[in-house]
């Protein structure tokens, strides 16, 4: 039977759905009841070994002073392509007791996406204990094709992944040694919204990415002004509120994540066969669907509070954040001439997660 953990942070941020109507491209939402099948297959092929000592301590290790490195047999840069999708995938429990983050990467090489046109490229990290051959005293650059997952490139010591440091380096490193025309990331764990953020490295205090270091992050790696992702999305928990949109409107078209708590499944990652390297809107859309429709033909073992994801349009923030401002200045006003009861009904009418 197939995992049943939940993608939950340490509380609950409420959210209104209402407010995000005029960003909204797609969504889909449910609920009801599951019984997990087990969709992992395949085998990893074996991580190549860098040369040199084991590594320090973890208070040692930074990704100024440990940069990744190719393996040997690996040449780089690859061809150029149309689109290349990164994968920061920090494993914590969900890998140490579940196994959710191999059975994802597996998922991924199962797929039979047109790896002519895209680079997919995994970096791990953050997790006591790997279900597959990848080390967690330092992180692993791991390339996926349709049937294989191979190591390419490694740091030499752990680096804590919920450094913005580390994530701009990871993302620096990509540009440079898988070239395409198009970007995309996917940020992979757990997820507390603009509450606690993204992230929860075991390996360093279960730290995590807060909004203002996603920010730093994406500035330091280059994106913003010019230079655009395509989409960027998060397989986790609650990352779909309009804080963490306002954190990503300089970095990306469109963005993809979920107002409510993913259970361990997450995402479908047959969505690979589905993207359009040349079409970042369709890409967003495809997402959500191939989401919508494993988690609604799926039979599940456990009561869920119903499941989420959207494709929002980005360029759209500066509208939600008006409308945002012309409705506190209502409700304030409602409150100045007390009028509590309407408010409390309203409110009582909204979608919360």
């Amino acid at each position: 039977m197939r995992r049943t953990i939940l993608r939950t942070p340490l509380f609950l941020v409420l959210a209104t759905a209402a407010m995000l109507a005029c960003l909204l491209v797609t969504a889909c939402s449910g609920g009801g009841t599951s019984n997990v099948p087990d969709r992992m297959g395949g085998a990893l092929s074996p991580l190549m070994e860098l040369d040199g000592d084991e590594p320090d301590s973890l208070e040692e290790a930074s990704a100024a002073d440990n940069p990744i490195e190719p393996l040997e047999g690996s040449s780089f840069p690859a061809p150029e392509k149309e689109l290349t999708v990164m994968v920061y995938m920090v494993g914590t429990d969900l890998e140490t007791n579940h196994s959710c983050a191999t059975n994802d990467m597996l998922e991924m090489a199962n797929t039979v996406f047109d790896s002519e046109r895209i680079n997919v490229v995994v970096y791990t990290g953050g997790t006591q204990s790997w279900h597959t051959n990848i080390p967690n005293d330092r992180n692993c650059v791991i390339e996926v094709a349709p049937g294989r997952l191979t190591g390419v490139a490694q740091t030499a010591r752990s680096l804590n992944m919920a450094e913005p440091e580390t994530l701009s380096a990871f993302m620096r490193w990509v540009d440079a040694n898988y070239p395409a025309e198009h970007t995309a990331l996917v940020l992979w764990d757990h997820g507390g919204g603009p509450a606690t953020g993204y992230g929860c490295d075991e390996l360093y205090g279960r730290d995590t990415l807060m909004l203002e270091e996603m920010d730093d992050a994406l500035r330091a790696a280059g994106y913003g002004d010019q230079r655009m992702l395509d989409w960027v999305g998060f397989d986790a928990c609650l990352m779909d509120s309009i804080e963490v949109l306002q954190a990503f409107d300089d970095y990306a078209r469109y963005f993809v994540g979920s107002q409510e708590v993913e259970d361990g499944d997450g995402w479908d990652y047959k969505l690979l066969e589905k993207i359009d390297p040349a079409d970042p809107k369709a890409s967003a859309i495809s997402i959500v669907d191939t989401f919508d429709a494993f988690h609604a033909d799926e039979e599940r073992s456990i009561a869920r509070p119903g499941y989420t994801l959207a494709a929002i349009d980005l360029s759209a923030v500066p509208r939600i954040e008006a409308a945002l401002d012309n409705l506190s200045a209502s409700v304030l006003s409602d409150f100045e001439e007390g009028d509590f009861a309407t408010i409390a009904q309203a409110r009582g009418r909204c979608r919360s997660f």
